[in-house]
């Protein structure tokens, strides 16, 4: 074989794997989300998921270095959060102002009762870490260079679309596209793993205190 003919198939066999990831990870995250949240199958399923991503790493190791977890390199990544979550809790206040999204809204929050919220905080939490390491990181280097912030961030949206939920593909879209700018600006997987977690962890800890019982 020449060495175009290598290059085709080594791209052909890792686009096959990376749909094989997405495939699994959209699967156990339909799984995850149409369960009762206080549950070993929601747990299970969850921490599944979150397996699936770290194995698409293995398709193309992240590049990380020391530098990437100074405080320096994290501290736009962490403003990022604080100011995407001002921006979810102003949105919780807004929500009962729409009707059409309220029911959809506290239909998902009301599934956060009777669950520990610590444990879906830290499920939430590895979850979040997984998914920055392969979407910015594994699947946002296999893409080209100009096209990897869009390109990552649908097919994002597109595996959470899995969940046939409406509020979490409109998250999807607004995490995505941010954590994948900031991972187009800075080149800091670590950076965005920090700003998914500071995020996340936090909207399930005030968010459902904030919207109508």
């Amino acid at each position: 074989m020449t060495p175009q003919h290598n290059l085709r198939l080594s791209v052909l066999m890792h686009g096959l794997m990376h749909a094989l990831v997405l495939v699994a990870g959209a699967i156990c995250l339909g799984i995850a989300l149409h369960s009762d949240f206080g549950s070993l199958r929601f747990s299970v399923s969850a921490l599944c998921m979150a397996g699936v991503w770290l194995l698409g790493v293995a398709i193309r190791p992240v590049r990380i270095s020391r530098s990437d977890f100074q405080v320096r390199a994290l501290l736009p990544h962490i403003l990022a959060a604080l100011v995407l979550l001002c921006v979810t809790v102003v949105g919780a206040l807004v929500v009962p102002l729409l009707p059409w999204l309220e029911s959809r809204v506290v239909a998902l929050v009301s599934q956060l009762v009777g669950s520990s919220v610590w444990t879906l905080a830290l499920i939430a939490a590895v979850g979040g870490i997984a998914e920055e390491l392969y979407f910015r990181g594994a699947l946002f280097d296999a893409f080209p260079r100009s096209a990897a912030i869009l390109g990552s961030t649908v097919t994002y949206v597109a595996v959470v679309s899995a969940s046939g939920m409406l509020v979490l593909m409109l998250a999807a879209a607004v995490l995505g596209l941010l954590a994948a700018f900031l991972r187009g600006r800075f080149d800091n997987v670590v950076g965005c793993a920090v700003f998914h977690v500071a995020w996340s962890v936090p909207v399930l800890l005030i968010v459902p205190h904030l919207l109508p019982a």
